[in-house]
């Protein structure tokens, strides 16, 4: 059930037109299409990144790395440098600070720092201040270089505009050997299939939801009401799946909320019960909106192991208000391919649509 490749593009991906250009090697700025995003290959380090809708792209040649200014009023760079191996990436962080932490400088002071994990690697992030902005830094290393993320808002608006620089840093595939071996075959990731539009869609009257998934992905439907969406059988992506099944609320459940909130202690249990050291490091508010339907449910997130291999997991519990189904949706992966595989998770997500019809159990 918990199964998990890297789509290398060339150069520039304009993802709306499937349009290939190249980006010449110039600090000169290029806007992509409006409201469209892009998916971008660098053309001299090999790495890939997505940059949001309406934002600027600038490649700066004098700090090695690319900016992206957003007419939302942030900006995020990407800095990149050869890589230290031997060096820990705290010291990377602390460099950075030697240039842009203290009096007269951008950032006046730290808020926090802790390790994280991006691209499936060792990653280290820190919070700052300064005048008028907040910033979030986050420094990891490849097999060739290292690579400094630094994302710069209004304090006012920086919870309301982090969920953009998310999405960028779960796009962000380091630069790979295949890259530098000049190897550009088929790839089988599944982000620029969603990005671009290039997806299969699935509708289930039965089950009440339709959903879009990458084109090179596949479904696989069980007995009952239970969807699993994952990459084809013997490509990396098999190992990464998304689920979709319904279940009844219990009895006695006298309201919508507390539908919710017994599902989700359900399916912890049953978690625990999978792997008595299963842990949960976050659970908040999901907000359902679309074409009508507004439903106010639960999303947490799970760490467990299973067969010696360590797995996180994304679950989102949605109660409807017309009958007496819960909708679970769910993404798992191995933990160290796990933000690798999120962004397709996430987009899929956004494809989620109800139906206004009776679904089933």
């Amino acid at each position: 059930m918990f199964r998990l490749g890297l789509m290398l593009l060339i150069w520039l991906v304009c993802l709306s037109d499937n349009v290939v250009a190249q980006q010449t090697y110039k600090s000169t700025p290029m806007l992509g299409n409006v409201g469209k995003p892009l998916l971008f290959r660098h053309p001299k380090h090999g790495y890939l990144v997505a940059i949001p809708p309406d934002a600027i792209l600038e490649q700066k040649d004098e700090m090695n790395g690319i900016s992206m200014k957003s007419r939302k009023g942030y900006m995020i760079t990407l800095q990149t440098g050869e890589a230290r191996i031997g060096t820990p990436l705290s010291e990377l962080m602390s460099r950075l600070e030697q240039r842009y932490l203290g009096k007269g400088r951008p950032w006046s002071r730290k808020l926090d720092a802790k390790q994280t994990r991006l691209a499936g690697l060792n990653a280290f992030e820190a919070l700052y201040e300064g005048a008028g902005s907040k910033v979030r830094v986050i420094v990891t290393r490849g097999s060739k270089l290292d690579y400094a993320f630094i994302f710069i808002a209004p304090p006012q608006e920086f919870l309301k505009l982090i969920g953009d620089f998310n999405w960028v840093l779960q796009s962000f595939r380091p630069q790979s050997l295949s890259y530098k071996q000049g190897i550009t075959g088929p790839q089988s990731d599944g982000l620029n299939e969603m990005l671009s539009g290039n997806v299969s869609h699935l509708k289930n009257n039965e089950l009440g939801f339709s959903i879009s998934y990458p084109k090179s992905w596949s479904v696989e439907r069980a007995n009952g009401p239970f969807v699993m969406i994952s990459g084809k059988k013997g490509t990396p992506a098999y190992f990464a799946t998304v689920n979709i099944q319904n279940v009844y609320k219990k009895e006695g459940s006298e309201d919508i909320t507390q539908s919710t909130q017994n599902v989700v202690e359900d399916l912890k249990q049953q978690l625990k019960q999978a792997d008595p050291n299963a842990s949960f490091p976050s659970q908040g508010a999901y907000v359902y909106s679309q074409e009508g339907i507004i439903l106010n449910g639960l999303q947490f997130t799970v760490l467990y192991e299973r067969e010696g291999r360590k797995y996180r997991q994304w679950n989102v519990v949605l109660a409807r208000l017309d009958n007496n189904i819960v909708h679970i949706w769910s993404y798992a992966a191995p933990e160290d391919r796990y933000d690798r595989y999120g962004a397709i998770a996430g987009k899929m997500l956004e494809t989620w649509k109800l139906s206004n019809g009776q679904a089933q159990n």
